[in-house]
């Protein structure tokens, strides 16, 4: 107590402090009821992956490398040596392939991935070398983060518990655009290419955007999935069912424009996204060019 007595100011902060942590993380939620934490897909309690894309989509040595960034991800390594031959690569260039491919099947099916960004890839005639990029320094940060996420998707959950399907989307449309706007400061930085940068700085680019309009899906009931490809550029947006059929849906628009925009509901709209390409067709079902949302 005489402690507490002597350093007032100290103890005004940390009370504050304490105050703070206890309201916004320590909050029991309902959490994702699809969450198996026995599962070797199992990365956090925001989403569950069925690794739809590693199942389904890709070669033997596209799994091998995809299990192996996986892995290296999970286990925060830094810098994983490959041996080319266990790839059946017959040189570097080769295995530049398996990696952009196993990187973007990870990009797919794991947005609930916090603290990893982006890799590289650097190689000689007979070395290769995938370097994984962390943009969250320490690890209370993450798991800080990870219980903050929960917290603020479990409120979402309760808004939309008795929305329609479509009302559901459009509210997850509104939601990235009323809560985060597109950092055209550090379009190109490591930080915004996961979900932390949407729920927790609320500014990130389309990566961000779509990985947490993702794991929004998942947690209140739209079957989606995360979409990379390019429009003018490279770029990644969602994928989403409703009544049966799929349609694209840019949450990043949202992101960048003011609500009263003519243009604000753009990523909605199918013919505003007819241009849109994707890296990997094949592994999505087929993308309906009629209209879900006439007006709003």
């Amino acid at each position: 107590m005489t402690f507490f007595k002597k350093n007032k100011i100290l103890t005004i902060i940390l009370i504050i402090f304490s105050i703070y942590v206890y309201c916004n993380y320590t909050k029991v939620v309902s959490g994702n009821n699809l969450i198996d934490k026995n599962s070797e897909a199992f990365v956090n309690s925001l989403y569950m992956s069925d690794e739809r894309i590693y199942n389904d989509y890709l070669t033997a040595n596209e799994k091998k490398m995809y299990k192996t960034i996986f892995n290296g991800i999970k286990n925060k390594k830094r810098k994983i040596n490959i041996n080319l031959y266990d790839y059946d690569c017959f040189n570097s260039d080769a295995c530049v392939g398996l990696v952009i491919t196993a990187f973007e099947a990870i990009t797919v099916d794991h947005p609930e991935i916090l603290n990893f960004s982006s890799l590289a890839y650097e190689y000689t005639d007979d070395d290769f070398s995938i370097l994984l990029k962390y943009p969250i320094s320490f690890k209370f940060m993450e798991y800080f983060g990870e219980r903050k996420i929960e917290i603020i998707i479990d409120k979402i959950k309760e808004e939309t518990k008795n929305m329609s399907d479509k009302e559901k989307i459009l509210y997850v449309y509104d939601w990235i655009g009323e809560n985060t706007k597109y950092d055209y400061a550090f379009m190109f930085s490591s930080k915004n290419q996961s979900i932390y940068s949407v729920f927790i700085d609320n500014n990130s680019v389309c990566a961000g955007f779509a990985k947490a309009s993702q794991v929004i899906f998942q947690n209140i009931g739209i079957n989606s999935y995360v979409v990379p490809g390019f429009t003018s550029d490279g770029h990644m947006w969602n994928l989403i069912e409703y009544e049966g059929k799929y349609y694209f849906f840019d949450s990043t628009v949202s992101a960048t424009l003011e609500k009263e925009s003519e243009n604000y509901y753009n990523g909605l709209y199918q013919e505003k996204m007819k241009d849109y390409e994707m890296d990997y067709p094949l592994w999505y079902p087929s993308v309906e060019t009629s209209e879900f949302f006439d007006n709003i």
